[in-house]
């Protein structure tokens, strides 16, 4: 069942320093079809890596105002595919 963003209240800080494994738990659970995240480097930068290829060591650096489309069929570890990035 897809939630009305509205009704979206994190219970966690996505903040730099944040914990990217608790957000990934938080996602899963929330069962949303679709999620847009703004956040700040390094966490959203970690986010995508651990998404993508599984370790934060992968290090997929984003810049300021990018956005990244990620799908994923399953809320893992290196279950992300990439689908486009759009930068300023």
């Amino acid at each position: 069942m897809q939630k009305a963003m509205s009704q979206v209240r994190a219970p966690l800080k996505i903040v730099p320093d944040g914990d990217v494994h608790v957000v990934m738990d938080y996602i899963e659970a929330y069962e949303a079809d679709e999620l847009m995240m703004i956040s700040h480097n390094p966490f959203i930068s970690n986010l995508l890596s651990v998404m993508a290829d599984g370790t934060m060591e992968a290090r997929r650096p984003l810049g300021t105002s990018t956005l990244v489309c990620v799908s994923m069929d399953i809320v893992a570890p290196s279950c992300g595919e990439i689908l486009y990035t759009l930068e300023p």
